[in-house]
């Protein structure tokens, strides 16, 4: 076991271990866990994972580990991490700082660089960030380019891609919502868009998939309109993808959305409202598909454009989206 390096993940995911495993090294993982129950997290990962409560003040010695030379800091929002660091900073370590916020640049990141210039910039040698829109704001934060890293996050084509991948046009009109069912991913307004949609289509043959689970799960369940599948593994949600013409997350603020590059690799379409982090990773050349967040309006204009596209942009999109997804691997 090489203790020198530790990763740390805060609500540590599958997929992240996936990543973490794809590193080859025998490294301690340190992490809280997930809000929502997955299976075989242990099995995945060869070493063993140290679970933290939110609230760890126990230092590295409470592990059972000796300070790390190397120490990958999962953002500067949770005091036990923040903890852990300082002790790696006074010991003469370095650490790397991951965070998937995207740019916004507006007044509350503005206040923000100030913050973290004043406060945070002199603890981390680097910063890991998910996309262009996260090298952006990590610029902006005093990160020079050669310290800042892309590629934090990633899906599994093993997963996601399957042995064939169906052609959009062959698909099922369905579009898919995967995401907790809460009110800033958008799930009022995706239930007012749809029936402003079903009303207005010509088509009624398309469906809306519903997965997730949440406060707003009462509101999803009671709609006839919708089909409603509650949480479900990653497994059952690759398959669910795979049959899919499109995702569609009308999120208020979605720092980069895994779940829109794990769509990317199974050929789904991309409908993402404008405030998406990932959207100009992984569906930047279809602007014509993206939508205002906050409206029902706007999101419904891009379910029927989306609806409407012929066989060979069909074609086109689903090209694109495997061609982007594919760059956010495990590797």
């Amino acid at each position: 076991m090489n203790d020198n390096v530790v990763v740390g993940w805060r609500g540590l995911p599958l997929y992240a271990a996936r990543l973490i495993k794809a590193a080859d090294g025998q490294f301690p993982i340190v992490a809280t866990r997930p809000k929502v129950p997955i299976l075989g997290m242990d099995r995945e990962l060869p070493q063993r994972i140290h679970w933290i409560p939110d609230d760890y003040n126990g230092g590295w010695a409470g592990l059972e580990l000796s300070v790390p030379k190397l120490y990958f800091q999962p953002s500067w929002g949770l005091a036990a991490f923040n903890r852990l660091g300082d002790e790696v900073c006074r010991a003469g370590g370095k650490v790397v700082v991951m965070f998937d916020n995207p740019w916004r640049g507006d007044l509350r990141q503005l206040l923000g660089a100030l913050k973290f210039r004043t406060l945070w910039r002199r603890r981390f040698v680097a910063a890991w960030v998910a996309g262009a829109s996260g090298r952006r704001l990590a610029s902006y934060w005093g990160f020079a380019r050669d310290d800042i890293y892309e590629g934090m996050y990633g899906a599994d084509p093993a997963l996601f891609s399957g042995s064939e991948i169906m052609p959009l046009s062959k698909r099922p009109r369905r579009f898919i919502f995967v995401a907790r069912l809460v009110e800033a991913k958008g799930v009022r307004e995706l239930l007012t868009a749809w029936h402003l949609f079903i009303k207005s289509h010509p088509h009624p043959d398309w469906e809306l998939c519903i997965y997730g689970v949440g406060p707003l799960e009462e509101l999803v369940r009671a709609d006839p309109s919708v089909k409603f599948f509650g949480f479900q593994q990653p497994e059952q949600i690759a398959a669910a993808m795979l049959e899919a013409r499109f995702l569609v997350l009308p999120s208020y603020l979605e720092h980069w959305g895994l779940v829109v590059c794990e769509a990317a690799q199974a050929g789904c379409g991309l409908l993402l409202s404008r405030t998406v982090g990932s959207r100009l990773d992984l569906a930047g050349d279809f602007t014509e598909l993206a939508y205002k967040p906050k409206d029902p309006h706007s999101l419904c204009s891009a379910l029927a454009r989306a609806a409407n596209l012929s066989e060979s942009e069909l074609s086109h999109l689903q090209a694109c989206a495997r061609r982007t997804g594919m760059c956010f691997t495990p590797e």
